[in-house]
Parts: C-alpha cells; sequence; structure tokens
C-alpha cells in the first residue's frame, strides 16, 4: 500500500498485514496522488509508479522493480519547472 503525505513531500510504503511501514521515499513538494500499476499488468509493466506532485507542478516517476538497485526511489521527473504550467497549444 502507498500513502502519500503532502506536508512531508513523501510516500509511505505500508505492508498492512503486519501492520508497519516499510519504506519511506522522498518525493517533493506536494504528493497527492499515486498511480499503480493494474493488477495482473505483464511484469515488464509493473515496475514504475507515478506520483502526481501538485507543490512541484511534476510527476514523479518511482522505480518499482525488486530486482533493482534503485527500489522506491524517484528515477525520473515530468513536468513544468514553473509553478504556472505553459501553453501546449492544439492536441
Amino acid at each position: 500500500m502507498f500513502v502519500t503525505c503532502f506536508d512531508a513531500g513523501e510516500v509511505y510504503v505500508i505492508d498492512p498485514w503486519t501492520p508497519r511501514v516499510r519504506t519511506v521515499i522522498p518525493i517533493g513538494r506536494g504528493p497527492v496522488a499515486t498511480v499503480l500499476p493494474p493488477a495482473g499488468a505483464a511484469p515488464s509493466e509493473a515496475t514504475r509508479a507515478y506520483v502526481v506532485g501538485f507543490g512541484a507542478n511534476n510527476v514523479a516517476v518511482v522505480d518499482l522493480d525488486p530486482n533493482s538497485r534503485t527500489q522506491y526511489r524517484v528515477i525520473q521527473r515530468i513536468g513544468f519547472p514553473s509553478p504556472t504550467p505553459r501553453e501546449v497549444g492544439p492536441q
């Protein structure tokens, strides 16, 4: 289970069966939502989580691969460095 903490800028990975916090992932300012791979996703598609950062105006990509040395770390940020999004134009 993944729980965002807006004030601390962290995501807590919680084991609901014990219950205890397994690890804390520093995300950045104001994480508000986490998108996880769907149940039954292929192993190659189930290695990333996406955390929406309201305060930093970005999406943090978190590595979920248990065989990776970067498991539970932010490996990429997608977004705008300024607090005001730029015009994208017609889509």
